[in-house]
Formats: C-alpha cells, structure tokens, sequence
C-alpha cells in the first residue's frame, strides 16, 4: 500500500489526495489516521482546501477517540469549520484537549471565545497555556469576556514555567490590560530572560510612561537592564 503521507511531502499531490481521502474513510483506526495525517500536509503545506465529503470524513474521525487528534489536525490544515460545533461543545465542557485549542485559535470565531470562557474553569491545568494562546488569538465580542480572559492571565505570572508567563504576557498585551502594568514593570528585571524581554514588550504597550521612565534610568546606570530589554521597551525587539 502506498504512503499518501509520503507523497503529500513529496508534493505529489494529484496521487496523495484520493489515498488520503481513502485512508481517512477507512474502517481501522490506524489506517484512518495515517490519511488524516496525509491530509494535514496536504492543507498545510500544498493549500488543499476541505469541500463537503471531507467535511463528513472529519465529523466522523472527530468521534473516535482513536482518530480525534489526527481529526483536528487535519480540519485545521484544511481550513475547515466543520468541527466548529464540536469544538464549542468540548470547550464548554471543559474537555477540549490541545487539539481543540489550537484549532479553535485558528478558526478565531466570536462563539469559540464564549465558549473558552464558560468552561475554562473546568479545563485540565495543563492546558493552561494552549488555553490563554487561545484566548489572545480570539475575537472576544465583548470587552468584558476580554477582561475576564485578561484576568486570568495575570493570575499565571505568578507560575514558574517560562512558557505559560509569557503566553500570558502576550494575552496581557493583546488585551491591553493595564491594571498588569505593574506586574510588567517589576518582571523586566526577572531571572528568567525570555520573561523579561515578554514583560518589556508588554509595559511598552500597557503604559509607554513606565517604559520610558525604565528607559531613562536604563541610561544613567547601564547594566542595570539586559541590552535586549531595552530593545524591547524602545520597540526594537
């Protein structure tokens, strides 16, 4: 049997999209998966673009725990909305995995962001961060539902891993949450170099005076800031 993964790799693309629509169609888990996974690369790397038959595939794959995963990959790479209810109802429940996450943040629709906010509480901790990537990468609707996501991002700059504080400083920044100017300010001298340089870039946009200020005495006593946080409060960085 041939490799549809293989060949969409390999840009052909004429032979890989029919035995990955095959494949996908297929009976066994592990077989299904493999065209998934085909028609992923297809939609990512050659701009495939799913139609109606591949809409239904990916329904049904979204159904079976076996093949969910490789399902909304590949609706991602396909741009297409047809787990876009199945998201919202995963993402309420609080049972939404990364892979639900991240094609929500692609799809960036309005009722996926409502949907995040009414299950985020119920959400495992370790998709803390997927889950504020999310967020920041939403069209909330309201400034409120904005606020609320804003809020708990802030609440993570306490956490210890790099990639969750600065995931939430990103979110800080994208919502223009001013009240975390504060916490921005005193993170630019953190240990955590990626976490200062993301707290810079932050400050710069929550309050341009503090930044500044940090700029000025970064001036009368250099050392005192990193040369990439300066970059980052002047917009170099």
């Amino acid at each position: 049997m041939r490799d549809p993964v293989a060949l969409a790799w390999s840009g052909r693309v004429q032979e890989a999209l029919p035995l990955a629509r095959a494949q996908a169609a297929d009976a066994d888990p592990s077989i299904a998966s493999q065209g998934l996974e085909a028609l992923a690369v297809l939609g990512s790397q050659h701009q495939v673009r799913s139609d109606d038959a591949l809409d239904e595939l990916l329904r049904r794959a979204a159904l079976e725990p076996r093949t969910m995963r490789r399902a909304f990959e590949a609706a991602t790479a396909l741009g297409s909305h047809a787990l876009l209810a199945l998201s919202c109802d995963r993402l309420r429940a609080g049972t939404a995995g990364w892979e639900v996450l991240r094609h929500a943040g692609e799809l960036a629709l309005p009722e996926l962001a409502e949907a995040l906010d009414a299950g985020w509480e119920r959400l495992a901790p370790s998709l803390r961060d997927e889950a504020i990537r999310t967020a920041a990468a939403l069209p909330c609707g309201s400034r409120q539902r904005e606020l609320a996501f804003a809020r708990r991002a802030r609440t993570l700059l306490s956490e210890t891993d790099t990639s969750l504080r600065t995931s939430a400083l990103v979110a800080l920044r994208r919502f223009r949450y001013r009240p975390a100017a504060a916490d921005c300010h005193r993170l630019v001298r953190d240990d955590d170099s990626a976490v200062a340089i993301e707290a810079a870039r932050t400050l710069r946009v929550l309050s341009p005076s503090r930044a500044k200020v940090l700029l000025v005495d970064a001036l009368l006593e250099p050392g005192w800031l990193t040369h990439a946080v300066v970059q980052a409060l002047r917009g170099d960085g």
